[in-house]
């Protein structure tokens, strides 16, 4: 059963022996009004020169009856940002895609400054404390450089974020918050294929420190996966 949790980043009871949830639940869930994710943790979307998002509030109790909480709806459009987002969670991690909206005007709101996606996660990060390029203790990858990552963690949890274009702008302005700037609207290249993997799981008692961050096998696995995906190729004959 250990070998399992560990296997799939599952919480573990030491005491008991037992399987048990994760200290930050990772039951995916959508708003029903805005289609934000609001679990495991509450997104929203800052800067260019649109007006902030209404704070979104996190469901801390939802289930699966509750009406304001949805699994599907995933694909979310801010045209006041010229972002179309597309998200889904899978095997204990969420994974986003952004691609440029078609909205008349919408291309220049963040030609100016970037726009700014912060989540919201209860992890007690003093004083912001983050770990950035913590991709790069995954070995054995072949497209580490174009990968930009950073993570933040307390003595119960640790969250992981990872993006497919290099960056420096990954930063955690208070505790229990992240912000990644997407590109600008100008970089084209960039937003052909606009990808971020946001990893949450528990802290190891073996092996985590506050002031330092270990990766996990799990945590391996999932980085290794978002770097170096499995490729199909076709051959004509």
């Amino acid at each position: 059963r250990w070998a399992y949790s560990k296997r799939y980043g599952l919480g573990w009871n030491h005491s008991q022996q037992v399987v048990q949830e994760t200290s930050i639940p990772r039951k995916f869930c959508l708003s029903s009004h805005s289609h934000h994710v609001i679990q495991p943790f509450v997104e929203s979307f800052h800067g260019g020169t649109a007006p902030p998002e209404p704070p979104i509030q996190d469901n801390k109790d939802a289930d699966e009856t509750d009406p304001a909480c949805q699994e599907k709806g995933s694909r979310l459009s801010v045209d006041s940002f010229g972002i179309h987002r597309t998200v889904w969670n899978h095997d204990g991690f969420t994974d986003m895609t952004f691609h440029p909206s078609d909205s008349t005007g919408a291309s220049n709101t963040n030609e100016a400054s970037p726009v700014i996606l912060r989540l919201q996660i209860r992890v007690q990060n003093g004083e912001g404390a983050i770990f950035h390029d913590v991709h790069s203790l995954v070995p054995g990858t072949t497209r580490a450089k174009y990968i930009s990552s950073a993570a933040i963690q307390d003595e119960f949890a640790k969250v992981t974020i990872l993006a497919n274009w290099p960056t420096t702008g990954i930063r955690s302005p208070a505790m229990g918050l992240l912000e990644i700037d997407l590109p600008r609207s100008s970089s084209q290249g960039m937003w052909d294929e606009l990808k971020l993997r946001i990893i949450v799981e528990d802290a190891s008692v073996l092996h985590d420190k506050l002031t330092e961050y270990h990766p996990s096998s799990y945590g391996k696995m999932a980085m290794k996966d978002f770097i170096d995906p499995i490729e199909m190729f076709y051959v004509s004959s």
